[in-house]
């Protein structure tokens, strides 16, 4: 078992999807914090806590990186738990399908706190 992240880590989440990030403003959208209801995303939300580098090479192809603070997520009733460095989930977040109104509401939040990283290379953008 790995010890609890400091409240003042930073954590990273790949934008896999060209949809999770607005175009014009290169604001991250709540898309990219919604559970998908597959077993296969049981452990929650992936994240990184090496770099951006490091979280956007972990994909073909990556739109993007959001960096996230550790502390503000514990704010939401949230926390970051490593399975094995440098990944690591974000927890408590429901699926659509078991709370939709919490699960609606803390992807808005989290994406009101994401700030936007452009990391060199970054796959599949211009």
């Amino acid at each position: 078992m790995h010890p609890p992240l400091d409240c003042n880590a930073i954590v990273f989440r790949a934008m896999a999807r060209r949809r999770w990030v607005d175009p014009e403003t290169q604001q991250v959208l709540p898309a990219a914090f919604s559970r998908r209801p597959t077993p296969k995303d049981d452990d929650g939300l992936s994240v990184d806590l090496a770099s951006p580098s490091s979280c956007a090479a972990s994909l073909n192809t990556c739109f993007g990186v959001a960096s996230l603070h550790v502390g503000r997520l514990r704010n939401l009733g949230l926390d970051v738990v490593v399975n094995c460095p440098p990944h690591a989930n974000i927890v408590g977040v429901p699926r659509d399908t078991e709370d939709r109104d919490r699960a609606e509401w803390l992807a808005s939040q989290l994406a009101k706190q994401a700030r936007f990283i452009r990391p060199e290379p970054l796959h599949g953008l211009p």
